[in-house]
């Protein structure tokens, strides 16, 4: 679906008012914000598309810290609208040389063992991700839920992150 600029900021705008409501009112408040499934895979390469959501979490709350794939679009054009961003990574994902997801049509693509998985999670928090040669610092890792093994996986992640003596905590406190 084709939007433009400003109707990303308004669909962006309506979202977050529905997610702080909700938030609110299970006594919590909204610190982190990540678009979801296309939009990020979207923004991600798509400096205009990246500039539109930024924008308008910035003019929304510029307090919120914009999740992106590490080393993207997203990431950089939170930085440029003044926000926070946390450079996110996916452990049971495959990546391309040049930082983008491998495609979930390719095979490879999808990490299938739980130990794989935790193995590169451990690996991603030490050493960042690599995109054409420069290192990139990981500040949060996502878990698709979609995966067969998605609660084994979340568990052996964990377990493998504390096994290692790394904090797991609230992403507010790695992004200050």
């Amino acid at each position: 679906m084709g939007m433009s600029p400003q109707e990303i900021g308004h669909i962006i705008h309506y979202q977050l008012g529905a997610l702080k409501a909700f938030v609110r009112v299970a006594g919590l408040q909204l610190s982190h914000v990540k678009p979801h499934r296309a939009l990020y895979n979207m923004a991600a390469e798509d400096g205009v598309i990246a500039e539109a959501i930024a924008e308008a979490v910035a003019a929304y709350d510029d307090n919120l810290i914009l999740v992106g794939l590490a080393g993207s679009k997203l990431v950089q054009a939170a930085e440029n609208c003044g926000l926070r961003a946390a450079q996110e990574a996916f452990p049971d994902r495959t990546y391309l040389p040049d930082g983008r997801l491998m495609p979930r049509s390719q095979p490879g693509a999808v990490v299938a063992k739980p130990e794989d998985i935790s193995e590169n999670a451990l690996r991603l928090v030490r050493e960042g991700i690599n995109i054409n040669g420069e290192q990139i610092r990981i500040d949060t890792l996502c878990l698709h839920g979609d995966h067969p093994g998605a609660v084994k996986n979340a568990r052996q992640v964990r377990r493998q992150l504390e096994d290692a003596d790394v904090a797991i905590c609230p992403l507010i406190q790695v992004i200050q």
